[in-house]
C-alpha cells in the first residue's frame, strides 16, 4: 500500500513486525508440533516479516524524498509476498495429507495459475491498466486490477477442493482451522480486488492464520500428550508382561512344597498369588487411575507371597489414614518390589517396609519406607526404570509426583503426592 501513511499506521506496522518475529521464534521452538506444521507457520511468518519490512521501507520512502521508481519496487514486491501464502496453504494441505508435490495434479494448477499472477504482476509494471502511481505516489487501482488477484482467488478455490477432498483425513479441529484461512481470505480478497486498500488483506491474512495457528497447535500438543500417556501406558503393560521369572519360580516351589507340609497356607499362598497375577493384568486394560484400594489389595498381595519365603525376615507395616483417592495403575506394588529387591538381603538383618497414606490440603500422599541399604536417590531415575516409569505415569495420569529420598536411620522413603 503506497500511499498516505498515518502515524496510527506506523505503529501498526512496528507492532506488526514485533508480533510476526515472536511467533517466528514460537514456531521454532514449540514442542509437540509436527515438522510440516512447523515449517509451514515458519515459512508464513517469514513471509509475513518480509511484507512488513516491506512496508516499512515504503514508509521510509514516504518520509525522504520520493522516487518513483523504488515505490513501484517495493509495490511489486508487497504483491508478491502476498502471492506466496495462498500458494504456500496448498503445500501445507498437500504435505498434511502426505501427498507428494511432485506427483500432486493439484499442485501442478496451482504453479501454473501463480505464474500466470507472476506474469500479470510483471506486466504491471509497464501499463497504468493494472495500477499506478500517480505524482505524489498515492497508489490507484486500475480498470483491470481485479484481474491481477484472480489468480489468488482460484488457488484459494483449489485450495478449498483439496480440503473437501480430503476431509475424511483431518480431524474436525485442523478442518475447520484450514477453513476458516481459506474462506475468509477469499472474502477479504474480493472485498480488496474492489474497494479499501491492501492493509485489510494482511490483517485478513494475519488473523485468519492466526487462527488456524491456535487451532493446530492447540490440536498436535493434545495429540502429543495423549501420545505421550499411549506411550507410558504401553510401557506399564511391558512391565506387567515382564514380571521377573525368578519370583514366579521361586512362589510356585513353595507352593509345591507347602502342599505337603502346610496344605493350608498354601491354599492362602495360592490365593494371594491369583490375586497379585489378577492385578496385574487388570493393570494392562486400565486406562485411568484406579482407586487407592485396589493398589493396596495389590501390593498386599505381593507382599504375602513374598513373606512366605523370606517369614521374619519381611516385616511390613500399614498406616493408612487415608485411602479415599485415585493413583495411576501399578504405582504402589512396583514400589514395594523395588523396596523388596534393593532392601532385602537373604543373609543379613530384617527388611522392615511401613505403608502410609496421609491427607494434607492440597491432596493425598501416599509414602513408602524402608530400612534397607538405600542406593544412589541423585541417580534413581536413571538406575531404576519401574521408578522412571512411576513417575512419567503419575505425571501425565494425575499430575501428581514421586520423590525419592534417604532415610534417617539407613534406607530410602519413597513419596508420592496426588493433587486434590
Amino acid at each position: 500500500m503506497i500511499g498516505n501513511y498515518t502515524p496510527e499506521t506506523a505503529v501498526l506496522i512496528a507492532v506488526g513486525e514485533l508480533f510476526v518475529v515472536i511467533l517466528l521464534g514460537f514456531s521454532t521452538a514449540l514442542p509437540g508440533v509436527d515438522r510440516i506444521s512447523r515449517r509451514y507457520f515458519i515459512a508464513f511468518f517469514s513471509i509475513l516479516a518480509a511484507e512488513e519490512l516491506i512496508l516499512t521501507f515504503d514508509l521510509a520512502n514516504m518520509i525522504s524524498p520520493k522516487i518513483m521508481a523504488l515505490s513501484k519496487v517495493l509495490i511489486f514486491f508487497e504483491y508478491f509476498f502476498i502471492s506466496l501464502i495462498p500458494v504456500l496453504l496448498s503445500v501445507f494441505l498437500l504435505k498434511y495429507c502426505g501427498v507428494k508435490l511432485k506427483k500432486s495434479t493439484m499442485f501442478c494448477i496451482v504453479l501454473v495459475i501463480w505464474s500466470a499472477f507472476l506474469i500479470l504482476l510483471i506486466c504491471a509494471q509497464f501499463t497504468d491498466k493494472i495500477y499506478y502511481l500517480s505524482s505524489d505516489l498515492e497508489f490507484h487501482k486500475g480498470i483491470l486490477f481485479p484481474l491481477l488477484l484472480l489468480p489468488i482467488l482460484v488457488i484459494m478455490l483449489i485450495n478449498l477442493i483439496i480440503l473437501i477432498i480430503n476431509r475424511y483425513v483431518y480431524t474436525k479441529r485442523i478442518f475447520i482451522a484450514f477453513l476458516i484461512v481459506i474462506v475468509s481470505s477469499a472474502i477479504v480478497t474480493i472485498i480488496y480486488a474492489f474497494s479499501a486498500d491492501l492493509a485489510i488483506l494482511n490483517i485478513s491474512f494475519c488473523l485468519s492464520t492466526l487462527a488456524m495457528y491456535m487451532l493446530i497447535v492447540t490440536e498436535q500438543i493434545n495429540k502429543h500428550i495423549q501420545q505421550q500417556a499411549d506411550i507410558a501406558h504401553q510401557k506399564a503393560n511391558i512391565m506387567v508382561l515382564q514380571m521377573r521369572p525368578h519370583f514366579i519360580y521361586n512362589t510356585m516351589a513353595d507352593i509345591y512344597y507347602l502342599c505337603e507340609q502346610n496344605p493350608k497356607e498354601a491354599q492362602q499362598v495360592t490365593l494371594d498369588f491369583i490375586t497379585y497375577l489378577r492385578k496385574n493384568f487388570d493393570a494392562i486394560v486400565s486406562e485411568n487411575p484406579v482407586p487407592f484400594d485396589d493398589e493396596l489389595e495389590h501390593a498386599r498381595a505381593y507382599l504375602s507371597v513374598e513373606s512366605t519365603r523370606f517369614n521374619e525376615n519381611l516385616i511390613v507395616e500399614y498406616n493408612i489414614e487415608h485411602r479415599n483417592f485415585l493413583i495411576p495403575p501399578l504405582t504402589l506394588q512396583p514400589l514395594v518390589e523395588n523396596a523388596v529387591r534393593h532392601g532385602l538381603d537373604p543373609n543379613g538383618g530384617r527388611l522392615k517396609i511401613k505403608i502410609e497414606t496421609h491427607k494434607t490440603i492440597n491432596g493425598s500422599v501416599l509414602i513408602v519406607s524402608d530400612n534397607g541399604p538405600g542406593f544412589d536417590t541423585a541417580n534413581a531415575f536413571e538406575s531404576a526404570g519401574a521408578l522412571s516409569n512411576i513417575k512419567q505415569r503419575l505425571e501425565m495420569m494425575c499430575k501428581g509426583t514421586l520423590t525419592i529420598a534417604p532415610r534417617a536411620g539407613g534406607g530410602t522413603v519413597v513419596t508420592v503426592v496426588i493433587p486434590q
